[in-house]
């Protein structure tokens, strides 16, 4: 009796100490976003999946479907790709590896990234993984929103240069802070100091412009007589 006492209170302990790592888990992957999951090469099934990814509309799937229901909506040749990382990454023994993956749910495109390690038995061989999905859709419309602003600006920057080029116009800057003139398009000036006792520093009336903050932007023309 002692010794069945002693193994009811002992599997109580570990009971309790495993439910305080998967509560501190859970907290620590809903402060980050993160879906932590589980999947059987075994038996190719996830055996579960924590925290799921809100955009994915997943939340009520069995498991038993989740894998079916992510290869409706994951993009064909990312998937085709993350199954040839994970073989290489198998083969060659690494325990991790990373793969992104886009899903196509109700006419948006999401973006996730997934850190995937990899358990093997005594063997070798790979058995299982685990895995820590992360939503990066704003991560990536951010950089692609920021590609385009700067193809946007070579455009606007190069017509400005033909168009100043034609009107034989040269763009500068001069910055009251700290009275220098920068060109911006056309060429011919180059970066020089004006005291600010200049007449740029006055008014067309004569009273003093406050050079504390601020820069002036305008254009010359040259005259062809």
């Amino acid at each position: 009796i002692a010794i069945g006492t002693d193994t009811h209170t002992a599997m109580t302990q570990q009971a309790a100490q495993l439910q305080a790592l998967r509560d501190r888990l859970m907290t620590a992957t809903a402060a980050t976003g993160l879906e932590i999951w589980e999947f059987d090469l075994r038996i190719s099934r996830f055996v579960w999946v924590e925290n799921r990814i809100a955009a994915l509309g997943m939340q009520d799937t069995p498991l038993e479907k989740y894998l079916e229901e992510l290869q409706r909506y994951v993009n064909a040749e990312d998937w085709a790709r993350a199954r040839d990382d994970f073989h290489r990454a198998s083969q060659a023994g690494r325990p991790m590896f990373a793969y992104d993956c886009r899903f196509l749910r109700e006419g948006k495109t999401i973006h996730l990234r997934h850190y995937v390690n990899i358990l093997r038995n005594a063997a070798g061989n790979a058995e299982r993984m685990l895995g820590a999905t992360a939503d990066i859709t704003e991560e990536v419309e951010t950089r692609e929103r920021l590609r385009l602003q700067a193809a946007d600006e070579r455009v606007m920057r190069d017509r400005l240069s033909v168009a100043t080029a034609a009107a034989r116009i040269e763009i500068w800057e001069f910055d009251v802070r700290n009275a220098n003139f920068y060109p911006a398009e056309g060429g011919a000036l180059t970066p020089y100091h004006m005291d600010v006792t200049d007449s740029v520093n006055v008014e067309p009336d004569g009273r003093p412009i406050d050079v504390g903050h601020g820069r002036m932007l305008g254009e010359l023309m040259t005259f062809v007589v």
